[in-house]
């Protein structure tokens, strides 16, 4: 709009201006000024419109096209590009320096699985150093990468290359093939520690601290970097590693609008972008995700925010993946990961692109982050109410943490008062409606869209998310598939039983059958006693949230979670039982290592079981949260199935 008006106001102020010069000349000769600045603005308008005939397509970028980086972007989109500048898709990767490397190489040490670490600088390099004197870690990365002969011993790494600053930061070294690998440590910004990469993913135990290390190229590279190149190198059957390159490092401008370098070329011609302005056309030459038809529009965000197999994945690997936002359908060129046998195509030694994972609860729910695509195109809402990415999140109007959009007049995000949901379902848009069909107060967290709708049903970096497939409570679901259930895990005191009472009291939904122990026991105790790794997880997570939110009941949970810590096998579920238990009041400054032997393990459990408040402890013997002879079978029924949930 201001550069419409700017418009305007140049034309008239050059037509003014010949008109002035034409008014001190004589007769006839008044006209002439005016008539030329009249031919010179039809000639620049003309030399406007023409750059598109001159530049190769006039519709959609095309994958071949140059692209022409972010800062190029910035010279004109000054706003959007410091917007952009302020997400964490900018330093998904990055190159390591004294700014950008978050975690502590002042010469620590962390022991893993048997293993100890040591962290340091050696000049301006950041090294990780692997005690590997039982050669474990050279048989677990053989299995990934052609490993150099030689002696068991200590294994020292360069940090070559970072991947994320939000969530975690993940550190990568180069081999001498060129493969990048994953280094087994993690570092936890909101903790200020290091991590086992087998706690920050919920993956099984394992053997090793090296156990699930990916490379870089074959996988993360493509959605962590703008337009990468894999640079898979194949001599016949030699196998002579990679050369990857990208675009751009980091998630740029190019990954959601296309190559730029035609709209830069274009566009540097003023009147072009006037004159396009004041007749409202849309600029050809770039891609912009809001003016895209919904499937392609989600399709721009879906193709990272997804789960995808490519069809042709070794041609992929050896040149680039085209794909590129309003481009062909994902479809056409990416397998369909809702079949029931996810291909597994193999890359050199014997690596998996994927390992053995479900990534679905039963019913198809996406149980991973990352995952937000699959989880849209089976909700109504994006199926027949053309609901994107966009009418919830903005790359440029949001907080970078969630990039949930805001308003202007407050900068709150939508989700926090519906305004994603009501500027559809606009006869929920009032306080009192709200009241009147959720069951709970409009200013609380019930009163929320998001809180029946989009429950917390995926797990990822520590993390519980919120479902993106769209949908409305189901005690049906949670008894048959698993899922959390939307009442309960908000509701972490209740049963299963009382959720489907509610439901039909609100709702006049059926009654659900649920069994002895679903009758009684919390559903959120159930889940961390009986249910798989994932359940668990997402059970401790939820009592995290009540216990941070204030509830006093969660304070009954917290001999269970002792007990998680002390036995549960899976890092992650032992780490996240800590972290529920310390946001009691009780356990505010406690220490745990989630890492150490059993033995150890059961020691600083059981001197953190003397922090029990009295009170709970006679209230615990009184009436205990779940009775003896429950407990037990509960705990004998634990599902032990192996979970992968990865991003």
């Amino acid at each position: 709009m201001l550069e419409s008006v700017s418009a305007l106001a140049a034309l008239a102020a050059l037509l003014l201006c010949g008109a002035w010069l034409g008014s001190g000349l004589p007769g006839r000769w008044r006209v002439f000024p005016v008539a030329c600045t009249v031919a010179v603005l039809l000639a620049l308008g003309w030399l406007g419109w023409s750059v598109d005939a001159q530049l190769p397509g006039e519709s959609a970028p095309q994958a071949h096209e140059g692209y022409a980086q972010s800062q190029t972007c910035g010279s004109c989109h000054s706003d959007h590009f410091t917007a952009w500048k302020k997400t964490w898709h900018r330093t998904m990767t990055q190159d390591p320096t004294d700014e950008t490397v978050l975690g502590d190489f002042n010469n620590v040490t962390f022991d893993s699985l048997g293993t100890r670490f040591r962290m340091f600088r050696r000049g301006a390099d950041f090294m990780m150093e692997l005690d590997d004197t039982e050669g474990r870690m050279r048989s677990q990365v053989s299995r990934l990468v052609s490993w150099p002969e030689g002696p068991p011993g200590i294994l020292t790494f360069r940090v070559d290359r970072l991947l994320g600053s939000h969530n975690m930061q993940a550190y990568l070294t180069r081999l001498s093939d060129g493969r990048i690998i994953l280094l087994p440590l993690f570092w936890h910004p909101s903790e200020k520690r290091w991590l086992a990469r087998t706690a920050a993913f919920l993956v099984p135990p394992g053997e090793g601290a090296m156990d699930y290390t990916a490379l870089w190229n074959a996988a993360c590279v493509f959605c962590h970097n703008t337009r990468a190149h894999a640079g898979y190198i194949v001599e016949g059957n030699r196998d002579l590693g990679f050369d990857t390159r990208f675009e751009e490092m980091g998630v740029a401008c190019e990954s959601c609008h296309g190559p730029g370098e035609r709209h830069a070329q274009a566009n540097q011609n003023p009147v072009r972008r006037y004159l396009m302005n004041l007749t409202g056309q849309t600029d050809k030459s770039i891609v912009s995700p809001l003016k895209l038809d919904p499937v392609k529009s989600v399709e721009a965000c879906g193709r990272c925010h997804g789960k995808w197999h490519s069809n042709e994945h070794a041609t992929m690997l050896r040149h680039v993946d085209d794909f590129i936002p309003g481009g062909p359908p994902l479809a056409e060129r990416y397998h369909n990961v809702f079949a029931t046998q996810l291909p597994t195509p193999e890359l050199g030694h014997g690596e998996q692109m994927e390992p053995k994972a479900g990534f679905f609860w039963p019913d198809w729910t996406p149980q991973s982050t990352a995952m937000e695509h699959q989880g849209m195109i089976l909700s109504k809402c994006a199926e027949k109410g053309g609901m994107t990415c966009l009418h919830c999140h903005s790359m440029h109007r949001s907080d970078p943490d969630n990039q949930l959009k805001v308003q202007d007049d407050n900068r709150k995000p939508f989700e926090e008062h519906n305004a994603s949901c009501t500027q559809c379902h606009k006869a929920l848009a009032s306080a009192e409606a709200i009241e009147k069909h959720a069951h709970h107060k409009p200013e609380g967290t019930g009163g929320r869209c998001v809180a029946c709708h989009m429950p917390y049903q995926g797990y990822g970096l520590l993390k519980s998310a919120r479902a993106h497939r769209i949908t409305v409570p189901q005690v049906a679901l949670t008894v048959s598939a698993g899922l959390p259930n939307a009442c309960t895990t908000c509701h972490v005191d209740q049963t299963l039983k009382w959720a489907s009472a509610k439901m039909t009291e609100f709702w006049n939904t059926p009654p659900v059958a649920v069994d002895a122990e679903n009758s009684v026991v919390p559903a959120s105790v159930v889940d961390m006693l009986r249910g798989h790794a994932l359940q668990r997880a997402l059970a401790v997570l939820s009592l995290r949230r009540a216990a941070e939110e204030g509830n006093p009941w969660v304070q009954r949970t917290a001999p269970l979670l002792l007990d998680l810590m002390k036995d549960e096998p899976y890092h992650t579920v032992r780490l996240l039982s800590f972290y529920a238990l310390r946001a009691q009041p009780a356990f505010r400054d406690a220490t745990f290592e989630y890492m150490e032997e059993p033995q150890e393990r059961a020691r600083l459990v059981e001197s953190l079981r003397e922090r029990l408040p009295p009170t709970a402890v006679e209230a615990a013997d009184r009436a205990p949260l779940v009775e003896l002879p429950m407990l037990q079978k509960l705990r004998a029924q634990r599902d032990d199935q192996e979970i992968f949930v990865q991003e």
